[in-house]
């Protein structure tokens, strides 16, 4: 019964055993799987570079075209990494929302202004016509006061 236990023991060491070299194969496969991808993202940055200077050649003068392979040839342009261009790409979305703000508050503002400038205006025009109206209220109580006094006069006259 020993050597049934025994032989059972071995088959799951054996199955353990088994376990890790595949653990070990699986480890070398991921290796080569984050090389691979480490050179399809060499790849496809040198196939963007390559594009970008495309565009660009494209985009200048004739004239230009020579000493710009000149320089580049000597000097290429820095490739940003996709970390670099992704900081880059939020950085420029951040200025981007940032400016969209700022358009919003100077609008919402000169709105305000505007607003303030009409509500004065005709705050304005409300106290000339209430002038207006004191004056003319002033000038008909001195009328009738001149009526009263000359009727007062007439009916004491011809008493």
């Amino acid at each position: 019964m020993e050597e049934i236990v025994d032989s059972e023991e071995n088959v799951e060491l054996v199955k353990k055993i088994a376990a890790l070299a595949n653990f070990s194969k699986m480890d070398t496969i991921l290796k080569q799987n984050d090389d691979l991808i480490a050179n399809l993202l060499k790849i496809q940055k040198s196939k963007l570079y390559e594009m970008h200077k495309y565009k660009q050649i494209m985009n200048m003068p004739a004239k230009n075209v020579h000493a710009y392979l000149k320089k580049e040839f000597e000097k290429p342009t820095k490739v940003l990494s996709k970390e670099e261009e992704f900081q880059e790409i939020v950085e420029r979305e951040r200025a981007k929302v940032k400016n969209e703000a700022a358009k919003v508050i100077q609008r919402n503002l000169a709105q305000h202004k505007s607003h303030l400038k009409k509500e004065a205006e005709l705050y304005v025009k409300r106290e000339q016509l209430l002038e207006s109206i004191k004056k003319n209220i002033e000038f008909f109580e001195e009328r009738l006061e001149e009526e009263r006094i000359l009727y007062a006069d007439l009916n004491f006259n011809d008493e």
